[in-house]
């Protein structure tokens, strides 16, 4: 019964206002420079040469945050302004680079385990989706941010809307699927959106997986 509920799995196609906004050419070389200062575990990172208003910056800090699931170990980010323009950013971490380092290898390692091969893009989403449920388990209740990204749905197994979407990112990215991390207009559920064609369609891996575990407890 299980492998039947697993298995009922339906793309939705939709129109997404939700979806990451296109950037500028400067925002699109700042978001470079952040995620290889981030690598670094920099404690400052300077944008200043990139010309970024204040919102402009949120924006990119914003997609980095949910459309980049290797950024697991980021918490979030300060920023200082100058001349009304962003002038640093300061990222707040939450693991060492020696743990971050550590922990992206797990991650890959673990994702490798759902590498889809000689399959139709419709048939590959669906394996990362089932697989991803069978894997891992939501889980409001653990006092680790982890169960935000992706580190938490893939190594501890445990995780909410959002590391079950930011690890089906990781995962669909992998196996070449366009992909990205939406969601609701209150900002209180994420889930993913895929590309086949030229038609975008809803993945909700954590609502499927709670309904999953609904109807076992029924039965």
């Amino acid at each position: 019964a299980v492998i039947t509920l697993i298995a009922v799995f339906v793309l939705v196609m939709m129109i997404m206002p939700e979806m990451a906004r296109a950037m500028t050419k400067n925002q699109a070389a700042a978001e470079k420079k952040i995620l290889r200062d981030l690598v670094n575990h920099d404690s400052v990172i300077d944008v200043s040469g990139y010309e970024l208003t204040p919102d402009e910056l949120v924006e990119v800090t914003h997609d980095i945050y949910y459309q980049h699931p290797e950024a697991f170990f980021l918490d979030t980010f300060r920023y200082t302004m100058r001349d009304g323009m962003a002038y640093k950013c300061r990222p707040i971490y939450t693991m060492s680079k020696a743990a971050a380092v550590s922990g992206q290898k797990k991650m890959n390692r673990i994702a490798k385990k759902c590498r889809v091969r000689k399959a139709s893009k419709a048939k590959k989403i669906k394996k990362i989706h089932d697989w991803l449920i069978r894997r891992t388990s939501f889980n409001r209740s653990v006092n680790n941010k982890q169960r935000y990204n992706a580190y938490g749905a893939l190594v501890n197994r445990k995780a909410v809307c959002m590391g079950y979407a930011m690890a089906f990112k990781m995962i669909a990215e992998k196996n070449r699927i366009e992909c990205q991390v939406v969601m609701n207009l209150r900002g209180t559920h994420a889930w993913n959106v895929v590309k086949i064609g030229n038609k975008w369609y809803n993945v909700d891996v954590t609502q499927d997986d709670m309904g999953r575990k609904a109807s076992k407890k029924k039965l």
